[in-house]
């Protein structure tokens, strides 16, 4: 963007914080030129209590963290959520109802795309999360939101399995 001759750049950071750095770059703008910047509804964080009862029965620190991490749209993330995934991932702090709401909201193309870079479950699970405990509750979750049939499931867990065992697992000795 061009200021009075003088050129503004926004660059770096993820692309969550990259949107609230050009906000902030667009208001101090607002201030030295005369230009109408409707921003109502990019409020990304925000201090309400989402609508769904689930909420209030979260512990308050998991209730700061979602409230963060997905601000106004932590109630999409409640309404799509079944009863049984408001809960925990392993011993992660990753709720089940995470992976439906990345699968649904968050454009998830392969099976990598959720585990390594949605959700981070891959880093943090054993097997890269594809082991026993919770293969088919991460392949339910995607069959029901992405429409994956029982063949694309096992080639997107093969290509996932040789992508994590190529770039995320130990190396053999």
């Amino acid at each position: 963007m061009w200021l009075n001759n003088v050129r503004i750049t926004v660059s770096g950071g993820k692309l969550t914080t990259f949107r609230l750095i050009a906000l902030d770059v667009l208001r101090m703008c607002q201030q030295l030129i005369d230009f109408e910047l409707d921003m109502a509804d990019d409020t990304v964080f925000r201090t309400a209590t989402p609508n769904d009862a689930t909420f209030e029965r979260l512990p308050s620190w998991l209730q700061h963290r979602l409230k963060g991490f997905y601000g106004k749209r932590l109630d999409a993330l409640l309404v799509i959520a079944k009863p049984d995934e408001i809960d925990y991932v392993g011993e992660t702090n990753t709720l089940w109802a995470e992976l439906r709401y990345a699968c649904r909201f968050e454009q998830v193309i392969h099976l990598d795309d959720l585990l390594l870079r949605r959700t981070r479950l891959g880093l943090l699970l054993t097997e890269g999360g594809l082991g026993e405990a919770f293969a088919p509750r991460i392949k339910a979750i995607c069959q029901s939101e992405l429409g994956w049939d029982e063949d694309k499931w096992q080639t997107e867990a093969e290509r996932y399995r040789a992508i994590w065992h190529r770039f995320y697992f130990l190396p053999a000795k």
